[in-house]
């Protein structure tokens, strides 16, 4: 059984706060092969780690982030939310999270939307070949790739109920009329064999979001799945190394 790429779900978010530079270092501490993070536009342009279309959650301020700058928005605590221990971690921007990747480990970027005609610049001094762009957006991953075609673009999918008659095959053709390479699928039971057999036929790249249970993370594994986004790198390699020993 080859062993799936483990990606750290918005760096290791079971301990860390999510998207905050301690969290992507952390993920890179527990052995993640990846580490995935969620980008959105500012009000002035600037593209910054941040998964929430608002702050109510993270900081407990109800604007968008649309509605902030970067300077107002990197002015908030971004980690006492999590515990105490993380007070003063910041809002990353793009790139300050492309320059916590290690030589030979991958960046997994999920746009939450649009991001304008300025993203492909700031990606363009990045090992592209170690950049995997997902969306759930078919028109945003699809012009993402058009822009990007040196990274590996994926179409975030979840709705299993949409595609219960045509199964793959659906999905196959979905993803040949997008021009990208792959899916990145949620997680749950109809996630099967024969979902992902059209997908393989055509040399496609499957990943799956969020397996936080050693026995679901071996299930992918059996799968042959290439990528498995998880709150719990360390715990999800573990669970694969105490398999193939």
């Amino acid at each position: 059984m080859e062993r799936p790429l483990i990606i750290a779900h918005r760096g290791a978010s079971r301990d860390a706060p999510e998207n905050t530079p301690a969290a992507f270092r952390l993920a890179w501490e527990q052995g993640a092969d990846a580490t995935e993070t969620d980008l959105r536009l500012t009000a002035d342009g600037r593209i910054a780690a941040f998964h929430d279309a608002d702050g109510r959650r993270i900081f407990r301020d109800p604007r968008r982030i649309r509605d902030l700058s970067l300077s107002e928005l990197q002015k908030f605590d971004a980690g006492s939310w999590k515990d105490p221990r993380w007070r003063n971690e910041r809002v990353p921007t793009l790139a300050d999270v492309v320059a916590t990747l290690p030589p030979g480990r991958r960046l997994v970027l999920e746009l939450k939307e649009a991001l304008g005609a300025g993203f492909p610049a700031l990606l363009a001094g990045a090992p592209q070949d170690r950049i995997t762009l997902i969306a759930f957006d078919a028109n945003v991953i699809a012009e993402a790739k058009r822009q990007l075609p040196a990274c590996r673009a994926l179409w975030l999918f979840g709705n299993y109920g949409f595609i219960a008659r045509n199964r793959g095959k659906w999905l196959a053709r979905r993803v040949r009329e997008l021009g990208v390479d792959g899916v990145d699928l949620r997680h749950e039971r109809r996630l099967d064999a024969r979902l992902i057999e059209p997908l393989r036929a055509d040399g496609r790249t499957v990943f799956t979001y969020t397996v936080n249970s050693r026995r679901s993370v071996l299930r992918c594994a059996r799968l042959g799945l290439d990528g498995i986004t998880t709150d719990r790198p360390a715990d999800a390699r573990a669970w694969l190394a105490d398999v193939s020993a």
